[in-house]
């Protein structure tokens, strides 16, 4: 047992230093380097360790492979920063990516566990996971957000558009009608509904 915890803090730290030349390797490929030396050819927390890789929990997200996710949430490489984790190019963190895989069992759990400030995290277009669902017209996985955080109505992207916009631009009806119930009782969202863009904003809510 002693020795389990002694190779664990040893692949942990090595892990945590390594460069190869002035590119830090990522915590799996110096695992995966280290194994012959530290754990043994067969060691089974080397394969633990190997098989959980950013691209892998990103098509689970996306299909819905929820034994996957969970791994991701529990693995050690992982277990302080898989809220804030950039699984693409676009900049999304794993509850982004879940929102496009449209899995309400996945988006749930990551909601559920997501510290409330970390849900305001924003991709490489400023957009949050509330922009998000405003595209994709999920009403549900809305209120879950806005329960947990109310401010991020209150977020503009890079392109000035709060979630109401892109919802009533996309013509979710639905969408439209409850961001605006919630957003109104909120004195600050209530402002920025009145700003200049305000009476294109409107217009779209009375098309939408």
């Amino acid at each position: 047992m002693a020795g389990n915890q002694f190779t664990n803090e040893r692949a942990t730290n090595v892990a945590s230093t390594c460069e190869v030349g002035n590119e830090p390797m990522s915590k799996t490929r110096v695992l995966k380097r280290l194994s012959p030396m530290v754990f043994g050819q067969n060691s089974n927390l080397v394969k633990q360790d190997a098989r959980i890789g950013l691209q892998q929990v990103y098509e689970a997200l996306i299909h819905g492979k929820e034994r996957v996710v969970d791994g991701f949430l529990r693995h050690r490489l992982y277990k302080t920063s898989a809220f804030t984790e950039r699984l693409n190019a676009f900049g999304e963190t794993a509850l982004m990516v879940a929102i496009k895989g449209g899995h309400g069992h996945i988006i749930n759990k990551l909601v559920s566990l997501t510290p409330q400030e970390l849900l305001a995290l924003k991709d490489n277009s400023d957009d949050t996971a509330l922009h998000a669902e405003a595209l994709l017209d999920n009403v549900k996985a809305a209120q879950l957000l806005v329960n947990k955080n109310h401010e991020l109505l209150n977020f503009s992207n890079k392109n000035e558009r709060l979630p109401i916009k892109l919802a009533a631009i996309r013509g979710h009806r639905e969408m439209t009608s409850y961001l605006f119930s919630v957003g109104m009782k909120d004195e600050i969202h209530s402002n920025l509904l009145k700003d200049a863009d305000g009476e294109r904003l409107m217009f779209y809510l009375v098309t939408a």
